[in-house]
């Protein structure tokens, strides 16, 4: 068990995330901006070939130096920042306002607009209390009375508010002064401060222009609806200002910013389309995958007397090529983790803990006694009889079928023999929650929270009961630092990745 002592977290005043990027290229913006919203499968940045270089660590690409960045967007509905769902606006949200707390690259929460913050997972509340002496870009002042304005709105907004699912799970708000207040949740194994990761608004403003006034690097500049939108810095921003201007193209049709990427238009842009790298190629254009929240997994139904045993399960995850399935069957656009979580999830190192080494699963197996007694090239159980895992698969999910072929090679390659079963979406559903499987492939679609509790909770059609992994999952759902919270997850990475 791992016990936690109550304290205070205070931090410097520093750029935020958002801005460090910046600082560097708006190559790296949009990069941190879809790590943050997570909801892209298969995401390229293109940018024009030549202008970058490796930064010291190697994970990000960085651009040329330059007075202003050029990127672009379909001109939006709405800029309102709580009730808008425009995705560009959501990206937008991320420079113009500031936020309570903001998400790292390890998606762990990092203080924004909060100078200390005292969690309490036993009264699943939080104390927060701002930096003083905050403005919105008016020059107004940025106090606890606007986050209260900005909970409320989001609550009264409702399901329309991109935001609503996270407020919804705050049940009080008190403000203790000017710059403090309690936030206090309903569900102390729902209150996780990745919650408050929305933008404040200014009361007084919030409700009498379109381009409100944010706190955050950048405030909005000219506009015009059809052809662009100037972002300039924001001279009261509490952190380090940026140096550079943005300017936002408007376009009606993103299948032309390759185009405009050649003539330097656009900066960079994003892609989902997996033709991307291709596009790339063919205009000298250069691009890079980065992830998104996407998970793909093979599930075992731990019901089953063979695929209880752990040691059978880590047999079958040693004979799988992880490398080969995503080269040949997801063509190279997914990336591996070594956990169900996200890679380097709250700024854990990743740890190769099991990897491809046939060798091993069949050690394993002699060593509990599954061997091939009939000389047909499959192994039996102890008690000599025959054993066939049957692995569910949706029959519209190609690159899931061809995961799936692969799979069956490679636990044939080690003697065991997989039939696999494709069914419709809703069959396939049917037979999950009944029971009547023994392995399926599935996936995930997370945001920006990573709630992996809902794998081991409403999803755990395999019926996995290890009550150490299942208590350390659901501790990340509640009111813990950015400390604690990666404490949880050291302590739960060797549990998971034993079974």
């Amino acid at each position: 068990m791992i016990s936690f002592k109550r304290k205070t977290t205070k931090h410097n005043k520093t750029s935020n995330p958002v801005l460090n990027f910046l600082k560097r290229n708006i190559l790296a913006i949009v990069v941190l901006l879809v790590f943050i919203v997570g909801t892209i499968a298969t995401i390229v940045i293109v940018n024009r070939e030549g202008d970058t270089t490796p930064d010291d660590q190697g994970t990000i690409a960085i651009l040329t130096p330059a007075s202003e960045s050029r990127i672009a967007m379909y001109n939006p509905k709405s800029f309102d920042p709580l009730a808008s769902s425009d995705e560009d606006v959501v990206y937008l949200n991320q420079l113009i306002y500031g936020y309570l707390f903001r998400l790292d690259e390890g998606l762990n929460i990092t203080p924004d607009l909060v100078e200390e913050y005292i969690p309490n997972r036993e009264t699943a509340s939080v104390e927060i209390k701002l930096y003083d002496g905050l403005r919105f870009s008016d020059g107004s002042r940025l106090s606890a009375s606007d986050v209260v304005f900005t909970i409320d709105t989001i609550r009264y907004t409702g399901k329309k508010s991109p935001y609503f699912n996270y407020v919804s799970k705050i049940a009080d708000v008190e403000i203790t002064g000017t710059n403090s207040l309690v936030i206090k949740f309903f569900d102390p194994y729902n209150a996780a401060l990745d919650n408050l990761v929305f933008p404040i608004v200014s009361e007084d403003d919030y409700n009498v222009s379109d381009l409100r006034v944010g706190s955050g690097p950048y405030k909005y500049g000219d506009y015009n609806p059809e052809r662009s939108l100037e972002l300039v810095p924001n001279e009261y921003y509490h952190g380090v200002n940026p140096t550079v201007s943005v300017i936002i193209n408007i376009v009606k049709n993103k299948d032309i910013l390759a185009g405009l990427v050649t003539m330097d238009d656009v900066t960079a842009y994003i892609s989902s389309d997996p033709a991307s790298d291709n596009i790339a190629q063919d205009k000298s254009l250069r691009c890079r995958y980065i992830p998104s929240g996407e998970l793909e997994y093979l599930g075992f139904n731990c019901n089953n007397p063979m695929l209880s045993d752990n040691r059978i399960r880590q047999a079958i995850a040693y004979a799988i090529d992880v490398e080969e399935i995503l080269r040949d069957d997801y063509s190279g656009s997914v990336l591996s983790s070594d956990s169900l979580y996200y890679p380097q999830f709250l700024g854990v190192n990743d740890e190769n803990s099991i990897s491809y080494d046939p060798k091993k699963a069949s050690e394993i197996l002699s060593s509990m006694d599954y061997k091939d007694i009939n000389e047909d090239k499959f192994v039996e159980t102890p008690e000599g009889e025959a054993i066939t895992l049957k692995l569910l698969v949706d029959n519209s999910q190609i690159t899931r079928k061809d995961a799936a072929a692969t799979i069956v090679k490679n636990l044939a390659a080690v003697g065991i023999k997989v039939e696999v079963i494709a069914l419709d979406k809703n069959e396939l559903l049917n037979v999950l929650k009944a029971g009547t499987f023994d392995m399926f492939i599935a996936g995930i679609n997370l945001d920006k929270q990573f709630k992996m509790s809902e794998l081991f909770n409403d999803a755990n059609y395999g019926n996995f009961n290890d009550q150490t992994v299942i208590s350390l999952v659901s501790q990340l759902d509640q009111c813990l630092s950015a400390e604690e919270q990666k404490a949880v997850f050291i302590a739960l990475k060797p549990q998971l990745n034993s079974q």
